[in-house]
C-alpha cells in the first residue's frame, strides 16, 4: 500500500516542514477529522516498516488536530467554517458532533478536556436526533452505523444494539460502509442482541 501512495505524493524533502493550517484550510469538521485518522494511520504503517517519514504525518495530523479547534464555538462543531454556527439538522449539524470521537482526534492536549467535548457532542446528538439508534432519518437513506459505532465507544451498548437491529431490519440500505460500521461495533465488544 505504501509504494502505491508514493507514485503520488513523494516524502517531504524536508521532514522538518508541517504546514500550519489557517481557519481557510480547514473548513469541513468531518472531512478533517476522516483526514487526521488517515494520516495517524499512515504515520504507523510507515513506523512499521521503519521508515522515517512517519514523524512528518504525525506532525500534519497535529496540525490538523490543532486546526479544527477553529470550527468550534468552544463547546459544539460548526459543520463548515463558513457557517460559523451550529445546525440542529441531523446531516451534517447533529452528526458532526460526534466526528471527533468518533476518528480519535485529540480536542486538547488534556484528555479530560477532550473526553468532556466527546460527552457534550454525544449529548448533542442525543437531544436533537434521539431516535437516531431505532429509525432511518428521513432526510438519510441509510442508518449511519457510525453513530453505533460512537456508541460501542462510550459504552452505550443498548443504543449500539438497536442500530445494529435497525440496519439488519433495513438490510437494502446496508452500504458497504454501513457493514464495515457494523463489523466495528461486534469488534468492540457488542453483540447482535
Amino acid at each position: 500500500m505504501i509504494p502505491v501512495f508514493r507514485q503520488d505524493y513523494a516524502p517531504p524533502t524536508d521532514p522538518s516542514y508541517c504546514p500550519v493550517f489557517k481557519q481557510s484550510d480547514i473548513a469541513y469538521t468531518e472531512d478533517n477529522t476522516e483526514n487526521y485518522r488517515g494520516l495517524v494511520d499512515f504515520a504507523r504503517a510507515l513506523d512499521s516498516i521503519s521508515d522515517g517519514d512517519s514523524g512528518y504525518y504525525r506532525q500534519v495530523a497535529a496540525s490538523v488536530s490543532a486546526g479544527m479547534h477553529q470550527l468550534s464555538n468552544g463547546t459544539n462543531f460548526y459543520a463548515a467554517d463558513v457557517e460559523q454556527t451550529i445546525s440542529q439538522g441531523f446531516y451534517p449539524g447533529t452528526v458532526t458532533q460526534v466526528f471527533p470521537q468518533l476518528y480519535d482526534v485529540p480536542l486538547s492536549a488534556d484528555t479530560t478536556a477532550t473526553k468532556s467535548l466527546y460527552d457534550v457532542g454525544y449529548a448533542y446528538l442525543n437531544e436533537h436526533a434521539p431516535t437516531w439508534s431505532t429509525q432511518i432519518e428521513p432526510s438519510a437513506s441509510y442508518p449511519w452505523m457510525l453513530l453505533g459505532y460512537v456508541a460501542a465507544k462510550r459504552g452505550d451498548k443498548a443504543r449500539a444494539q438497536q442500530q445494529m437491529a435497525l440496519l439488519r431490519a433495513n438490510t437494502g440500505k446496508a452500504i458497504i460502509n454501513e457493514l464495515g460500521f457494523y463489523k466495528r461495533i461486534l469488534d468492540a465488544g457488542v453483540s447482535e442482541s
